[in-house]
């Protein structure tokens, strides 16, 4: 059995060796012991803190006199007072800690000592702060990926029939102006659709692998007439920065949205700077930036030496709809370019002074040089029709006439159904072949992919096309993205639908 020296050693050696600070106080509250996590914690030394009232050091004013007043009476009382304040360290810096404070008796049952232990919540409190702007983030995507597919589907109607109603009229028709003023405001209205389904990480993406740098590279001349001459243009390209799998219309727009945001904090010109870099983290590191994995990442920084952003700003500047610009921003840019970067399983992180400048990392994962794929070389083909049978599935009424309407005037036999189950039943009515079905992904019932597996369990030589402009994430739910069936995004054009289909048709086996 261990002596008594031996027992006040391990005490001592404990209380000293504890990773949360721990005070002792007497029953006015002024320090007679602290440990060296106490140090740690607020910058005050042993020295600097004994004889002290708390109060004196480390109060930080961020609570009412009331706080206090509860607390003093809990401990004086006997009771355990146990919550959580924000106080000061030496720096002048605030931090949060959950405190537990017990009061100490002698023999007679006197409150003779207070003991508090205090644990640093700044980590804990960060990490619950990103779970909550991500929760808000993911609510606000979902939100905004509905209204984006509703609003394709209008987009896709407009276009179609706006096509349709200039096919008839000759080259000199005024009206053919008017018409092409729809599409080019249809087009830009697309634009915006794209933006919401990127921002919310629901877009449908044709991901490829890249060198970052050669497309940082093509875009240079671009970029130079953006920003204008006032701002000088610094690129630094790592060649060993690797390659990364990502839409290569994504990471330009990323770099678009992130040079003019730089432009606009620059009004009386600066320098901006675009860098590539490589960089390998291991799991603490990735974690502490936002990543899902360890591994290699390829690293794209742009830089300016602008105006900066307070913390406040930086704290919001990825929400959708928030924008410092006034009027003239959409609060999109820098969502959307946060939406793409972790749809692509990467995170984009922002280090700002006021005055100084503002700095934008983002990490994209490296993959190895032999996955890259072939760019396709050949011309698009004209359109086409063709007098094949097709089953058109589509729940939306007017996104199934404009579509049936294409494809009858290009001659191909359409048979119309709703939904999976209800174009189950046309085939089975139809006595002769049917070539082609296309069918909207998500459907009321049985959806796109199962009905084509249904359908090929009776007709196995049927050929398939899928067409959506809902969430990738939807998609994928779905097996389409691992099917290989072929694809058409809403929304689409006629000469687009005419090329989708005749080029399902045309493939050699079923898809």
């Amino acid at each position: 059995m261990p002596d008594t020296i031996d027992v006040q050693r391990l005490h001592s050696a404990a209380l000293d060796a504890a990773a949360n600070a721990i005070v002792i106080t007497d029953r006015e509250g002024i320090m007679v012991w602290v440990n060296p996590a106490f140090t740690r914690l607020t910058g005050f030394s042993a020295e600097e803190a004994l004889g002290k009232n708390p109060r004196d050091l480390i109060k930080s004013g961020a609570h009412e006199p009331a706080f206090y007043r509860d607390l003093w009476q809990t401990v004086l009382a006997g009771n355990v007072w146990h919550g959580e304040m924000t106080n000061r360290r030496k720096d002048g810096t605030v931090y949060p800690e959950e405190q537990t404070i017990t009061p100490v008796k002698d023999a007679q049952g006197k409150i003779t000592h207070f003991i508090a232990i205090k644990q640093d919540l700044t980590e804990a409190k960060r990490l619950e702060a990103q779970i909550q702007q991500a929760q808000k983030m993911e609510s606000v995507g979902h939100l905004a990926g509905g209204i984006a597919h509703d609003f394709n589907n209008l987009l896709g109607v407009i276009t179609v029939f706006g096509e349709l109603a200039g096919d008839g009229l000759p080259a000199d028709d005024p009206r053919r102006a008017d018409l092409q003023n729809i599409q080019d405001a249809v087009q830009r209205a697309a634009t915006l659709t794209r933006q919401l389904l990127a921002f919310s990480r629901q877009q449908v993406l044709h991901p490829r692998v890249l060198d970052p740098n050669a497309v940082i590279t093509d875009l240079m001349k671009m970029l130079g007439r953006l920003i204008g001459e006032d701002i000088e243009m610094i690129t630094e390209l790592d060649k060993n920065a690797g390659r990364v799998r990502i839409d290569t219309g994504q990471l330009e727009q990323v770099l678009v949205n992130l040079a003019v945001n730089a432009r606009d904090a620059m009004p009386r010109g600066g320098k901006l700077r675009i860098a590539t870099s490589p960089v390998q983290l291991d799991n603490n590191a990735a974690h502490q930036q936002g990543l899902e994995r360890a591994g290699g990442y390829a690293v794209l920084t742009v830089s300016d030496t602008g105006s900066g952003m307070s913390a406040e700003t930086q704290a919001r500047a990825f929400e959708p709809f928030f924008t410092t610009k006034g009027t003239k921003g959409t609060g999109l840019g820098l969502a959307t370019v946060h939406g793409i970067i972790r749809q692509s399983h990467g995170n984009i992180v922002i280090s700002s002074t006021i005055g100084t400048g503002t700095t934008l990392t983002v990490f994209l994962p490296q993959v190895a040089s032999h996955e890259e794929e072939r760019r396709a070389m050949a011309r698009e083909p004209e359109t086409q029709g063709g007098s094949e049978t097709v089953l058109l599935v589509e729940d939306d009424a007017a996104i199934r006439l404009a579509a049936s309407t294409v494809l009858m005037r290009l001659g191909y036999m359409v048979i119309v159904a709703l939904t999976g189950e209800e174009a189950l039943a046309q085939a089975d009515r139809h006595q002769g072949a049917i070539h082609l079905v296309i069918s909207d992904v998500v459907l009321p019932g049985l959806d796109g992919l199962g009905l084509v597996g249904r359908l090929r369990e009776q007709r196995p030589k049927i050929k398939a096309l899928l067409m959506s402009g809902y969430p990738s994430d939807s998609m994928t739910r779905r097996g389409v993205e691992q099917s290989g069936l072929p694809f058409l995004e809403k929304p689409f054009s006629t000469s687009s639908l005419s090329r989708g289909v005749r080029d399902a048709l045309d493939s050699v086996t079923p898809n």
